[in-house]
């Protein structure tokens, strides 16, 4: 289903190229957190490129940091989570609000959505960008998301610190969290952040003998954890663990959707929520947090604590589940919102 877009997209594109504005790769990036837990919407901080980004020279003015301060609050901890390259945030206070406060309320960390507007444009033509965006996007997403948290972290102004940031990802948003991780890691001089968590990162454009675009592995943070949940997501083991919902390429529920490729990946999107919001269809601790089980022993319980990863655990991890990640219905996300009713975000 992807490659027949792609393909589509480069025949539409050699014929109406020349009604079809240019890609701006430069473009700002919206960054939407909560972090009162009184919130009813996100508060958003629109980023900027500077050329001083590229070596990570550029420092926000006073204004920014007002601004910023204002987003972030007094938080000791902050999470940042980066959409797939198809997604991006059409309400403030929406589906993916209310998936962000509960995780804030959880982790009692500043809680952020990154929508970095990686394919725009006409149907016709989006899918036709995917490969030059991966060249010519990414490296501004990287460079502005790493001086973004340089920013935090090096300001008297905050109390985070690089070892209180927490990276995560759905689809492409998995690879941009390890290369963001990388960029602070050489910023640093080999400081890392603690852990990154990504899920069903693509396979497609991210070859492993790639220098650039560099796909999520161990090593981009203290704890790397690498959820497969589709074949159109990367297929070797390259986190500290690798964790295989249902097997890792078939979702139960999946099998008679139009576009099973699709549906079992966005999965791993809806399994993020489920780990959030605390559904029953993942199994849990004493404590009520989901985990995976060991591959060569079902007792050892990986916890899927995104601010308190258990850093001595390596290797194949499992979720099984019933058939609950089958379709985007508000059905299924309703069951958590009880009285909250905002429209959702995707």
């Amino acid at each position: 289903m992807f490659w027949s877009k792609v393909i589509f997209s480069l025949l539409s594109l050699s014929v109406f190229s020349k009604i079809n504005a240019a890609p701006d790769y430069k473009k700002e990036i919206q960054i939407s957190c909560v972090s009162n837990p009184n919130a009813t919407e996100f508060t958003t901080f629109f980023l900027k490129y500077d050329p001083r980004m590229s070596s990570y020279g550029h420092k926000f003015h006073p204004q920014q940091m007002t601004d910023l301060k204002n987003v972030i609050g007094n938080r000791e901890k902050i999470i940042f989570f980066f959409l797939g390259h198809e997604d991006y945030l059409r309400r403030s206070a929406g589906r993916s609000f209310y998936v962000a406060r509960a995780q804030m309320l959880k982790s009692e960390a500043c809680t952020c959505t990154v929508s970095y507007a990686f394919l725009s444009g006409h149907e016709l033509f989006k899918y036709a960008q995917y490969f030059p965006a991966i060249n010519n996007r990414i490296p501004r997403v990287i460079e502005m998301m790493t001086t973004f948290i340089e920013n935090i972290v090096d300001s008297n102004e905050f109390s985070i610190k690089l070892s209180s940031i927490y990276l995560t990802g759905f689809c492409l948003g998995g690879h941009i969290a390890g290369m963001i991780g990388q960029g602070l890691k050489n910023v640093y001089r080999g400081e890392m952040v603690p852990a990154i968590w990504a899920f069903d990162p693509p396979r497609i454009g991210f070859s492993p003998y790639n220098v650039f675009p560099r796909r999520v592995q161990k090593g981009n943070a203290k704890f790397v954890a690498v959820f497969h949940s589709s074949p159109l997501g990367v297929q070797d083991l390259i986190g500290d663990v690798d964790i295989m919902l249902n097997g890792g390429t078939s979702q139960p529920g999946c099998e008679n959707e139009f576009n099973t490729f699709g549906c079992n990946h966005y999965a791993a999107f809806i399994l993020r929520e489920l780990i959030l919001l605390g559904g029953d269809e993942l199994r849990k601790n004493a404590n009520g947090i989901a985990f995976a089980t060991g591959e060569m022993n079902s007792s050892d319980q990986l916890l899927l604590d995104f601010t308190n990863p258990d850093f001595s655990k390596r290797g194949i991890y499992h979720i099984v589940t019933g058939a609950v990640f089958e379709t985007k219905k508000e059905g299924f996300f309703d069951r958590f919102t009880k009285n909250f009713r905002a429209p959702g975000c995707f």
